[in-house]
């Protein structure tokens, strides 16, 4: 069977003449929860929550709807190929890129990218940058996760650790892209700055393994490691994951900050299933137990 070329609806536009009126009205008003903002735009959500989000905007648009795709270059190149046109030529947008394309009826549709990240806000919901995107685990990152985890391991926490003895590393599809298992990378561009892995252990419970984020894409600005758990959160929700566990190490004082902040709570090891692989270095642990 052909792989689908639409991921997804991304947006839905309403053009309004004030940002702040129409928040008013579609947020305030009608319920719908700020996502983001700036002078001339917000991202709205929907009751259901993800994908869409209702998106106004005091600039014209030709288009109101937008459906996401992998990128935007082999889309159009695919979507070409295969009877329709180019309308107009993929350009650039803060998170990605864009194009419009018209299938053989002369429909117009709104082709973009997250290949740049995800917009970053402060507290108030206003834009402050783009962070990185988060993506499944591919064989082609294969060195990068193994030099970032292993230099922040031995470098930045001096534990005499090698990549040796970390044989998973080598073998992470069969390790972790199984069962209700994942493994996600961090990308600004195509350099890996972060990676989270999720293990299934069986009976609805798994285990969160290999997070680590570059220094410098560390913080709440980053935010990249938010970016991580929620791809890692929604994707154990969606398989039926009931519980996660982790262990860490003393030494990363900032992660049990983190942890505790997004509703993990510590146990002791006695409280730890039995299939729960624990590693030399662990001695605190956690669990967050998901809805459902």
């Amino acid at each position: 069977m052909t792989t689908p070329l639409f991921q997804n609806v991304d947006c839905f536009g309403v053009q309004v003449p004030d940002i702040d009126q129409a928040l008013a009205f579609y947020g305030e008003a009608l319920g719908h929860r700020l996502l983001w903002r700036t002078a001339t735009s917000a991202g709205l959500g929907f009751a259901e929550g993800g994908p869409p989000e209702l998106v106004l905007h005091t600039e014209v648009w030709a288009i109101t709807t937008a459906i996401k795709v992998a990128s935007v270059a082999e889309a159009v190149e695919r979507f070409v190929a295969s009877g329709g046109r180019l309308v107009e030529a993929p350009s650039e947008i803060p998170i990605g890129r864009l194009a419009v394309v018209a299938d053989p009826w002369n429909n117009h549709i709104v082709l973009l990218d997250s290949s740049k990240g995800r917009l970053l806000t402060d507290r108030e919901g206003n834009v402050t940058g783009v962070g990185p995107r988060v993506i499944p685990f591919e064989p082609s990152f294969e060195q990068a996760v193994v030099e970032l985890i292993v230099g922040i391991q031995r470098g930045e926490f001096e534990i005499a650790i090698t990549a040796e003895q970390q044989p998973d590393l080598r073998d992470i599809p069969r390790y972790y892209q199984t069962g209700r298992g994942n493994f996600w990378v961090a990308l600004v561009g195509d350099q890996v700055v972060g990676t989270i892995a999720l293990l299934d252990i069986g009976d609805a419970r798994a285990a969160l393994r290999k997070m680590f984020v570059h220094p410098q894409h560390r913080g709440a600005q980053a935010g990249t490691a938010r970016l991580l758990l929620d791809a890692l959160l929604h994707w154990a929700k969606d398989n039926g994951v009931r519980d996660i566990f982790l262990g860490t190490t003393s030494k990363f004082l900032a992660a049990h900050r983190f942890y505790e902040k997004h509703g993990f709570s510590e146990i002791s090891r006695q409280d730890l299933p039995s299939a729960f692989p624990v590693m030399e270095v662990d001695v605190k642990f956690y669990r967050r137990k998901l809805p459902g």
